[in-house]
Parts: C-alpha cells; structure tokens; sequence
C-alpha cells in the first residue's frame, strides 16, 4: 500500500498544530494559575497593607503567567520562518513515511515511531515522548485517509477508532 499526496501547511493549520501541542504540554500550569489565584484571594481577604501590597505582587505574577501561557500560539505563530508554509510531498509506504520539500528530504523507517495519534486536522507520528512527524490530513481524499490509517494501524502505531481532539 502507498500513499502520496503533495500538503502546504497554512496559518490555519499552524495554529491548530501549535495550539495542540501547547494544550498537552500546559497540564501544571493550570494548578499554578489557580494556586495563584487563591493566594490573590487569601492576600486580600485578610486586609492588611503588607498584605494587600502581597497580593498585588502576586497578581503581577500572574499576569506575567498568563501572559506566557495564554498567548504562546501567538508568539510561535510570529516566529515560524517563512519556509515553513512551502509545500512538501509526503510519501507513505511499506517501509516508512518520506518527506520532501525545496530545503529537505527525510526518510523515516516504520520502527522510528513508537506511537501516533489521529487529529481531525493531522496524523501525528511520534518517534518518542514530544517528537513527532505530522501528515496534514486536509489535503488527503477519503481513500487516501482511509489507507493511511489502515497503514498505521497495521504497523500497531494506531488503534482504530474515532480522531482524538
């Protein structure tokens, strides 16, 4: 089985890739923004000026946490180059997943990956914990869609099932 299709990754897709990964990577975060936030509560219930001045510190802080953890989709957006919207020409077959573009040609064998995941937007091929290869799935017909899932979940990197959000 072999599937090929030539992909571009626009803006669109960027942010949801980014947008994604920031998601799965933020876990703690919520427990310091709300740990934060109690210790805003807790400074200005109790009144006193030493206090009140504490908890104003403590909400600067959290404007600067909110400000890195809210925002970082936007941030990565004006730091992605130029090249990373040119398109690449992605070849899956039996013995693993090309990548070529004007700047690169990768070639990966299957026993790289150790796991992927299905998104409504991508198959993310993950070679480890956070690396990964991503296949846009805008681009793919729905037979193409299909092989390409029926050749991931030959190799045991996907269980069959619905996209994962």
């Amino acid at each position: 089985m072999r599937v090929e299709f030539t992909t571009r990754r626009d803006e669109q897709y960027w942010r949801q890739l980014l947008r994604d990964r920031s998601s799965t990577n933020s876990g703690w975060g919520v427990y310091f923004f709300w740990l934060l936030v109690l210790a805003i509560g807790l400074c200005f219930a109790t009144g006193g000026g030493v206090a009140i001045v504490a908890g104003l510190i403590v909400l600067c802080v959290l404007v600067l946490f909110g400000q890195a953890y809210l925002f970082p989709v936007r941030r990565a957006m004006k730091r992605l180059p130029s090249y990373a919207s040119n398109p690449r020409r992605i070849v899956c077959d039996a013995d693993g997943v090309t990548v070529e573009s004007d700047l690169v040609n990768c070639r990966y064998g299957w026993g790289v990956f150790t796991h992927a995941r299905r998104k409504p937007f991508a198959y993310l091929l993950f070679a480890g914990s956070r690396q990964y290869v991503d296949l846009p799935r805008a681009d793919l017909t729905d037979d193409q869609d299909e092989q390409l899932r029926e050749l991931l979940t030959d190799r045991d990197l996907l269980t069959y099932g619905p996209p994962t959000s």
